[in-house]
């Protein structure tokens, strides 16, 4: 979906109709078109909405016109065309004025209150003008500065999941829409950063990426990322993602995805709502639920391997802090040992709780479900900001990961390797008292 502004240079009445619906007076409309500039925002080359705008003075000018036709409405596209024009003009002018029957839209946008105009609608109209159910007598003008920048209205979540549905219902090539994450699960913590995970099932999945400007309907874009663009990847793709960050601070994580692959795709997350189904293109699917991504119970080799590889990358960290290079040796405290010992704390949390619970992405919710002096000396190995309280956070790390390893082998009946554990924290307690001078490991006797 194609969003393109341009001004209007010629033939403005063609546009008359569509003026009509916000000024119901041709004669009111063809006092200020002429000499005044005129600009449309079209959807694949369809016009929705129109704006015109007045010279006044050489500092003032006014907005005369603003409208979009009613299937389009409460999606934002006023918003961008205003925002547009506010832009166009700013250089210009310092002053616009905008004279109203109903200010509350436009105080959205920093217009203040100027002056009122009494009876203007009726000594002005032959025929009642209604906006709101309410009878318009007086026009309100309301000025704004436009050097004052436009403070981001934040969308509701209705009006954000209308314009989703909205754009999918208008394109044959959308199938069905679902949407998956936070917002569907009813055991998350509703706030204004959850993101909108969506998902399009469509055909032709190449005429949505050959031209990625169709997603500009979804508003303003504080920053997009497009993630199988980056990197080696290459079409053709089984799915392509926009992921969308707006001004407003909403987000909108859109991924594509062909229709053929529709099967493969709905086995992947157990966490997921159909929000529009056309021609009964999806199958039925369970209510949603994060099962899939509960945590899952180790086999004992699972953690046999977890127990070996952070005794041994454990010996890194030591040589890159005897050494001083402690960019390695905090490359594999956070990119390893964190990752086994987070682990453990994840099989911890499964076992207390019948492995029917998911810690979120990332183990956020990871803090509610340890103990506080636990969680309070894991907090305290994230400080590696010199030698001394990375060699802290390590041996901290190993404290915690004996502890909680040693809890799981009891619960499920695995078998502790108190081999390595002794040998190795032996050799690590070596290295660090090692004089920075040392010509050998280990000193001949």
């Amino acid at each position: 979906m194609l969003i393109n502004i341009k001004k209007v240079v010629s033939n403005k009445k063609d546009y008359m109709d569509l003026l009509l619906l916000s000024d119901p007076s041709e004669k009111m409309i063809q006092q200020y078109l002429e000499k005044s500039e005129m600009f449309i925002l079209a959807i694949n080359g369809q016009v929705i909405s129109a704006a015109v705008v007045a010279k006044l003075s050489d500092t003032t000018c006014e907005l005369k016109n603003l409208v979009t036709v009613p299937e389009y409405r409460k999606h934002g596209f006023a918003k961008q065309l205003l925002l547009y024009i506010f832009q166009n003009y700013k250089t210009t002018f310092t002053t616009m004025l905008v004279g109203t029957g109903t200010p509350a839209f436009f105080e959205k946008f920093g217009f203040q209150y100027s002056h009122t105009k009494p009876n203007f609608y009726k000594e002005n109209y032959s025929q009642p003008i209604i906006e709101n159910g309410v009878i318009l007598c007086d026009m309100i003008y309301l000025k704004k500065d436009l050097h004052t920048k436009v403070k981001a209205i934040t969308r509701t979540e209705e009006s954000i999941i209308s314009l989703i549905l909205d754009i999918a219902k208008k394109d044959n090539r959308i199938k069905s829409v679902t949407m998956n994450g936070s917002r569907i699960n009813p055991k998350a913590s509703k706030d204004f950063f959850q993101d909108f995970d969506v998902v399009y099932f469509v055909d032709d999945i190449d005429s949505f990426i050959k031209n990625p400007d169709w997603i500009n309907v979804f508003g303003r874009r504080l920053i997009l990322q497009m993630p199988e663009t980056m990197g080696d990847s290459k079409p053709p793709y089984k799915k392509f993602s926009y992921l969308m960050q707006f001004v407003d601070g909403n987000r909108i994580d859109l991924t594509l995805v062909p229709s053929e692959e529709k099967n493969n795709y709905l086995k992947q997350d157990s966490l997921t709502a159909v929000l529009l189904d056309k021609d009964n293109f999806m199958p039925k699917l369970p209510n949603p639920t994060d099962e899939s991504h509960w945590i899952k119970r180790p086999t004992e080799k699972d953690y046999k391997d977890c127990l070996n590889e952070f005794w041994w990358v454990s010996t890194y960290v030591a040589k890159g802090l005897w050494r001083k290079e402690i960019t390695y040796a905090n490359y594999h405290i956070e990119h390893c040992l964190r990752k086994e010992l987070l682990k453990l704390f994840d099989w911890k949390v499964g076992i207390e709780n019948k492995f029917e619970i998911s810690l979120g992405k990332c183990d956020k919710y990871l803090e509610s479900y340890l103990p506080k002096e636990t969680f309070e000396k894991f907090l305290r190995t994230y400080n590696l900001s010199d030698y001394e309280r990375c060699w802290d956070a390590l041996f901290l790390m190993i404290d915690l990961f004996r502890k909680t390893a040693v809890y799981i082998a009891e619960k499920l009946n695995f078998t502790y390797n108190t081999e390595d554990d002794k040998n190795v924290y032996a050799y690590l307690r070596h290295i660090r008292n090692l004089p920075t001078n040392a010509k050998a490991l280990y000193e001949e006797r």
